[in-house]
C-alpha cells in the first residue's frame, strides 16, 4: 500500500524534491523529518508514514470498519497531508500528529457522510481479539460496542487516546481543543465506559 501512496504522491500537485544523495531519514527528529518532507523529500515522508501509518490505519478501521473503505481513508489522510504539508506550521512534538489526526478526522467524516453511515466499525466486521482496558482484557467487539454508546466528543477522544495511542497534547491538537477539555471529556467518557463495561460483564 505505501509503494501505490508514493506512486501516488509522485504523481500528485506538489513535485517532489530531486533526490541528490541518499541520507536516511528514520533516525532524526520528527522536526526535521517533517521540514524535510515539507520541502518535497519523498524519503522524509515515507518515515512519516512509517511512524504513523499504522495508526491512521487502526483510526480509520474503528471508524470506517475493516474493508476498502478504511483502507482508502488512509490513502487520503496522507495525500491530504502530502498537499498541505507545506503550510503546515511546526510548534511541538504534538503538533504534527495532532494535525495529521484532524486530517484523519476529516476525511473519516467525508467517507462517512458518502456512504450516509454514523456508526463505528460494525461488530461482524471487527476481529474477535481481546484489548487491554483498565487493566483487564476485553472483547474489542463489546468495547467498539460500547464506544459507540458515547457522546460524539468522548468517542474521539478516547480513540484517539487508547487505541490510536495519541498524548493529551496530540488528541487536544486534533480536536482543536484545550488539554483541560480533553482530561475532561477522557475522565467522562472512561467513567461511563467502566460503568457500561461492568454491566455488561
Amino acid at each position: 500500500m505505501l509503494d501505490d501512496e508514493m506512486t501516488l504522491i509522485r504523481g500528485g500537485n506538489r513535485a517532489p524534491q530531486t533526490k541528490q544523495r541518499a541520507e536516511p531519514v528514520a533516525d532524526r527528529s520528527l522536526k526535521e523529518v517533517v521540514a524535510r518532507a515539507s520541502g518535497g523529500d519523498v524519503d522524509a515522508f515515507r518515515a512519516l508514514f512509517d511512524r504513523y501509518g499504522e495508526r491512521v490505519r487502526a483510526y480509520t478501521r474503528v471508524r470506517l470498519g475493516w474493508g476498502e473503505d478504511a483502507g482508502d481513508a488512509v490513502q487520503d489522510v496522507f495525500l491530504a497531508a502530502w498537499s498541505g504539508l507545506p503550510n503546515f506550521r511546526y510548534e511541538h512534538e504534538g503538533s504534527f500528529p495532532g494535525w495529521l489526526f484532524g486530517i484523519a478526522r476529516h476525511v473519516v467524516g467525508e467517507h462517512r457522510r458518502r456512504r450516509g453511515r454514523t456508526v463505528l466499525v460494525p461488530l461482524d466486521e471487527a476481529p474477535e481479539t481481546t484489548v487491554e482496558f483498565e487493566g483487564q482484557s476485553l472483547s474489542r467487539r463489546l468495547l467498539v460496542c460500547e464506544l459507540e454508546r458515547l457522546p460524539r466528543s468522548q468517542q474521539e477522544t478516547l480513540v484517539l487516546r487508547f487505541i490510536v495511542g495519541l498524548s493529551l497534547r496530540q488528541v487536544a491538537t486534533a480536536l482543536g481543543k484545550t488539554e483541560r477539555a480533553i482530561t475532561a471529556m477522557q475522565l467522562r467518557g472512561l467513567e461511563t465506559l467502566k460503568h457500561r463495561l461492568r454491566s455488561v460483564r
